[in-house]
């Protein structure tokens, strides 16, 4: 945990890292020479799997992507089911699954998935 409280109470706490955040008082730095999508990007196409038809999809390189949606909207057949073992199989020079019509990686040369799954 790096902070416990609410906002008022971290914003006053001089050891507080997000305090001068909430508070006003510093500036979140952005790098304005990278933009969102300069350093290319992964498309995706997925032909008919459980809920998707005829789905396209575009996630930046070098950015941290977000995908959301209501339950049994296709979040987990597009990336788990699609994404993951279609870049796999390119990456391996074999066959993708048969409902992914297309996969651009860009630059990806290698697919490390991390989950939620206990260690022990």
């Amino acid at each position: 945990m790096i902070a416990q409280g609410t906002p008022g109470q971290l914003e006053a706490d001089p050891h507080s890292i997000m305090g001068p955040f909430l508070a006003g008082a510093a500036a979140v730095r952005r790098d304005r020479r990278a933009r969102a999508g300069s350093d290319g990007q992964i498309t995706l196409q997925v032909g008919d799997l459980y809920n998707l038809h005829d789905v396209s999809a575009a996630f930046p390189l070098h950015r941290l992507t977000v995908l959301t949606g209501p339950s049994g909207a296709g979040k987990t057949a597009l990336v788990l089911d699609s994404l993951i073992p279609a870049a796999r199989a390119l990456l391996s020079d074999s066959a993708p699954p048969g409902h992914v019509r297309r996969l651009d990686l860009g630059r990806i040369r290698q697919v490390v998935q991390i989950d939620a799954s206990p260690i022990a």
